[in-house]
Formats: structure tokens, sequence, C-alpha cells
């Protein structure tokens, strides 16, 4: 878009980013660039994603020949199009396919459970607070959603408890999906699968291959735990701003994930949390993804989010945030976590909200 306006709009959110020398750090970084993805990630420091038309291109047709996109697909979006989850298989899958995409731009659960009975939808692209929002709405006559291709679950984990209930009151399995920015779409699940391997993010999509890797960058085989790389034609090139690591995830078309995980036999990926979110207590490490899984399958609780945190001695914690859907006091839940957790894992502190904060990707 070469309007006045747009180019305003590009010049004050590059401002922002003081790795960019001027206008010529800027075109020297963006060469041959088509888009620029600004993503957080996971680490909350903004930067610049550089894709290049045959990128976006490999993208886009990854995603398609997954999913089998035709013309007589619909794909209806709840989420936003300017995340990557709504732009990849939104809008890339939608230009590729011909497959017409439905935006909604306000979540109402009984109205999008309204619009998911129309037999020309086939994908659903959600995340996991829709898909639990939708199912405290339920009628008490649901309805059968099986006629969906693809009900898609991306950007937080999404807990096997929660997929058993969806598939039991509707009849269709959630399908995890799992990516990254600077990847695009790296595996999904499999329908037929998910019952079976519920804790999984399914297989690599087509033309992607995702492996698993040890501290010195060998790969290790199925079972054993490592780091996630991913490889192929859509992964990005490099950043074109924002903060600079000191060893690039980047190197020849491959990314690391930053993501702990392992392969089965069958090339089912299962993700164990981030490198670099385990909490140190006391030299005992605790995955946050664990700790917030138990507090979600306690019947009082919707949703909760954990992190460490320094108490007063400057030693690391674990703290909890959580909004409930019934009753419940802290010490009641604290007793919940004591008997499904080992004591170093149990929140040291806990606050109780009505609702969590989020933002516009669902995260």
């Amino acid at each position: 878009d070469r309007s006045p306006s747009a180019q305003s709009i590009a010049l004050i959110s590059l401002a922002g980013f003081p790795t960019l020398s001027g206008q010529d750090g800027f075109d020297a970084a963006t060469k041959g660039t088509s888009l620029i993805k600004v993503t957080s990630g996971s680490t909350g420091g903004a930067k610049g994603i550089s894709l290049t038309a045959k990128q976006l291109l490999a993208e886009a047709r990854n995603i398609a020949v997954t999913l089998d996109l035709t013309p007589e697909d619909r794909i209806y979006a709840p989420v936003p199009i300017f995340h990557s989850y709504g732009f990849d298989l939104g809008v890339l899958a939608m230009l590729f396919s011909g497959a017409p995409l439905i935006l909604e731009e306000i979540f109402v659960p009984r109205k999008i459970l309204s619009r998911l009975t129309a037999p020309e939808i086939t994908v659903f692209l959600g995340v996991p607070s829709m898909y639990r929002f939708l199912l405290e709405a339920t009628p008490l006559n649901p309805p059968d959603l099986s006629r969906l291709r693809y009900a898609l679950s991306c950007t937080a984990p999404l807990y096997p408890d929660l997929i058993t209930a969806f598939h039991d009151t509707f009849n269709v399995p959630i399908c995890q999906h799992y990516g990254s920015s600077e990847t695009g779409a790296a595996t999904t699940h499999i329908p037929q699968a998910v019952l079976d391997r519920p804790a999984s993010v399914g297989v690599a999509m087509k033309n992607v291959t995702v492996l698993i890797v040890d501290e010195q960058g060998r790969e290790l085989p199925a079972g054993q735990k490592g780091e996630v790389v991913v490889r192929s034609e859509a992964v990005a090139g490099g950043y074109a701003m924002g903060p600079v690591a000191e060893s690039s995830p980047f190197t020849d078309g491959a990314f690391r994930m930053g993501d702990i995980g392992h392969l089965d036999a069958d090339g089912f990926l299962y993700l164990h949390g981030r490198k670099d979110a385990l909490i140190n207590v006391g030299g005992l490490k605790v995955s946050p993804d664990e700790v917030t899984m138990v507090l979600e399958s306690c019947p009082a609780v919707r949703e909760a989010a954990v992190i460490g945190v320094r108490d007063a001695m400057g030693e690391e914690i674990v703290y909890a945030a959580v909004a409930l859907r019934s009753a419940l006091s802290e010490k009641e839940l604290l007793a919940f976590c004591s008997s499904r957790l080992a004591n170093y894992k149990v929140p040291r502190r806990l606050d109780i909200f009505e609702k969590l904060p989020r933002g516009p990707s669902g995260k």
C-alpha cells in the first residue's frame, strides 16, 4: 500500500526499533522482503520477522495441501487476522485454496455455536478459551458439530480434559495446531487420532520437517526430550528489526523453537514447555504447564496461568492466577494442588480473579 497514510503508519511503527540505523539500514535488512510480521513471540520483546514472497507462498501451500482445502470449504475465524494464526490459516489459506474466509469480530458463544451448525462451515479457527466458553454456553440439546472437517486450536496449551469434554458434547475432536510467526504452520493434529493422543499437537504439516535436538544440535530419537526444530521453505530468513540474540535461532531454513518436546514412534509431537519458562525452585525445575494443567483440572477453576516470581528473599517461587467458575477458597485450591503435585511445585502465591486478562490473539 503506497498511500501516504500507510507510509506514515509504517514510519511510526519503525520508530520503536532502535536496531535499525535509518532508512538505509531498514532497506538492507528487508531486501527481498514482501511482509514483516511484528511479534512479541514468547519473550515479550517485539521483533520484526522478514518474509519473502516465496516463503509466504510455501506457507500457504503447506496449509492448503495439509488440510486439503478447496473452494467448497468455508473457514470461520473469530480470531484476529493480524495474528499469525488467523493470517496464515485464514488469509493465506483462503488466497491459495479459494475457500471463503468468514470473519467474526466479537466472540459471542451462543452466536458462534449457531454459525457452526451451518453445513457450509468446514474449518473453525479457535483458541482454548473459546472452546471452554462454548462448552459453558451449551444449550440443553447440544448441536452435533461432527460435519466440521477441522476444529483447530492454537496460541495456548489445550489440555486433554477439554478435548474429551468438547468431543463428548459436540461430537467433534479439537485438533491442536502448533507453529510460530517465524516458521508458519508446523504441526496439526489428525482428527481421527485426537482421542487416542489428546496431549499431542499432531504431526508435521506437508513439506515441513520437525526434529528434536539436544544442546549440541544433534537429532534425538523418538521418545527423547529436547528442543523442537522446524525446517521448511516457509521458515523466515531472519529478523528485520527488534532485539537480536547472541546466537540466532535461524539456520539454513530451520528455526529453533525454544520449546521442549518429544516425538513418538509415529511422528506425533508432544510439548513439555518453554526452555526459558521453567521455574527454578531451590534448584528444582518446575514446568508452568504442568501446574496449570493441575489447576484447570479442578472443577471449580475456569482457567489458570502460572509463572515464576521472586519472593522477599529473592528466591524464585511458583505463582498462580486463577479464574473460578464456582466458589472455592484459596486454601481449598492449594489443598487440591498438594494432593496432585510434589510440594515444591505447589504455588506459594495464588490470586483469584473474576477473569484473566488476554491479548487480542487469545493469549
